[in-house]
């Protein structure tokens, strides 16, 4: 009968010990993220949606779908701390996804972050064709709404949630509360915890995390890396200057729907 008290004991000695590691919270580290973007299907709704292209969509889809590949992937790094976090292309990118993106890059492809959650202030870099902008602002909330549904997203249970942002593009999340600042990739934030999975359908884009390496100490996140040298707008300059190159496209809504991919 002991034997079994002492095997017994021993057991729930490894399960809580199990338990306690799985259930440590991270609040500093950095975190790999892979973007990827259905290119053909993007392509496809810019060219129906602008008139100058419209007419000549078959062949353009033809031609396009038979040079590029149907989906382009990058990987971005997010350094973070309880505060803020830095979010930016990977350099280099795995060799998977050189090919394709020295042959064609969407708009927002190149973008990089900053965000200080303790002042509410976010510094980003973006590039739509030859235009880049460093971009100045508040932080704006997300309408979230938590749903029941769970994933395992690099060894992490996550959590649903739906959100609305610019008042009409749906957003589906994926966040973990063992990671705790409210945080992730691009400009999402506001779940109860770390955003690891994402979802933007109408852009036909997915961000997931592949792998996440907490800090033991928490890590120095500044703007230090952001390009002081390249202009820097306002919120409502960079929306005009986008809107303005959207025009170059000839009317209709394909040139709204390519600065999509700036606005997050």
């Amino acid at each position: 009968m002991k034997k079994y008290i002492i095997i017994t004991l021993v057991l729930i000695g490894f399960a809580s010990q199990g338990f306690s590691q799985n259930a440590r919270f991270i609040t500093s580290g950095k975190i790999v993220f892979e973007r990827r973007t259905q290119i053909q299907k993007t392509v496809q709704e810019f060219v129906e949606l602008t008139p100058m292209m419209k007419n000549q969509s078959e062949q353009i889809m033809q031609m396009f779908n038979g040079k590029y590949k149907p989906f382009q992937v990058t990987d971005y790094v997010m350094n973070f701390n309880s505060t803020a976090s830095y979010y930016t292309p990977s350099d280099p990118q795995p060799d998977t996804h050189q090919e394709f993106d020295r042959m064609f890059n969407m708009p927002g492809q190149d973008n990089s972050v900053f965000t200080n959650y303790s002042d509410q202030k976010r510094l980003s870099t973006k590039g739509i064709f030859n235009t880049t902008l460093n971009i100045s602002d508040s932080i704006e909330p997300i309408r979230w709404r938590i749903m029941d549904e769970t994933r395992d997203i690099a060894g992490f249970e996550c959590r649903r949630a739906n959100g609305l942002i610019h008042d009409s593009v749906y957003v589906v999340a994926f966040y973990t509360p063992q990671i705790v600042p409210s945080m992730g990739p691009e400009s999402f934030h506001g779940l109860p915890g770390m955003i690891l999975g994402l979802s933007l359908p109408y852009l036909h884009s997915t961000w997931f995390a592949t792998t996440v390496t907490p800090s033991t100490t928490p890590l120095v996140v500044d703007d230090s890396k952001i390009n002081k040298k390249i202009k820097t707008v306002n919120e409502k300059e960079f929306q005009a200057t986008i809107k303005q190159i959207a025009s170059a496209f000839g009317g209709g809504d394909g040139g709204k729907y390519l600065i999509q991919f700036l606005n997050f």
